[in-house]
């Protein structure tokens, strides 16, 4: 006979199934599906003890030790990490430590997207949205600068919203449009390089990087061909907040 703890038993079971069937990754590729959302992964300011990698970057005559959190390391390439050290002239025997890290879920874009209508049913259109190359950078914005063994505190909130940038007017959306926003509040604190370092400046910089597409759409009126245009657009995907360590003379 099953007793009431049995039937218990038995419904965890069935729950605990249902959690990992929907949890594997057999149903990743359904996040492509939802709603565009930001998802943040902070790490602690200077805290690069354990779980993190460390890369040495060389751009020209300049060598600089990279310092990631290990669970983002896969998704910052060293394409990019070569773009920063160029972008902000780091010098040889510079570190970088990648702080924090907001992402998007991106749309995966290729061939014939869309189907709209505008106004039903005279008008329609058809979009060909392809992406160009890995990611680029859209902005780069500086945050705050402390010296070693200092703790300094953001003297005023920084915002900034990255959207979709187009080279002229299309017919309708291109199903690339996504926006990134990046707020630091007002008080938070930085921390400087510890004492016994070899640098004695922390600079805090906020990183926007998107995706480029090419595109093109075509206007139906009533079935037939109406028109064409055609162009390049870039679209944000995530942004990162790092610091440079270094000595200032």
């Amino acid at each position: 006979m099953k007793t009431k703890n049995s039937k218990k038993v038995i419904i965890m079971a069935l729950a605990a199934v249902m959690l990992f069937s929907v949890c594997s990754p057999a149903f990743v590729a359904c996040a492509f599906d939802m709603p565009v959302i930001q998802e943040e992964i902070e790490f602690g300011a200077s805290e690069f003890i354990r779980g993190h990698v460390r890369k040495q970057i060389t751009v020209a005559d300049a060598s600089v030790e990279v310092r990631i959190p290990s669970n983002y390391a896969e998704f910052l390439t060293d394409e990019e990490l070569r773009s920063l050290i160029k972008d902000n002239q780091l010098e040889d025997g510079a570190a970088v430590n990648i702080e924090r890290v907001v992402t998007i879920n991106a749309p995966k874009s290729g061939g014939d997207l869309l189907q709209k209508i505008l106004p039903e049913p005279i008008f329609t259109y058809k979009t060909d949205v392809r992406p160009v190359g890995g990611e680029q950078t859209m902005s780069d914005w500086f945050l705050t600068s402390v010296a070693k063994g200092q703790t300094t505190k953001i003297r005023r909130k920084f915002s900034h919203t990255e959207k979709l940038s187009a080279s002229q007017d299309y017919y309708g959306k291109l199903g690339i449009e996504n926006t990134v926003t990046a707020e630091v509040e007002k008080e938070e604190t930085r921390v400087g390089p510890p004492e016994g370092s070899a640098y004695n400046s922390r600079e805090f910089r906020i990183r926007f990087l998107g995706q480029s597409y090419n595109w093109t759409q075509t206007l139906y009126w009533l079935g037939n061909y109406h028109s064409q245009t055609s162009g390049t657009a870039t679209s944000p995907t995530r942004y990162y907040e790092y610091s440079i360590d270094r000595y200032v003379y």
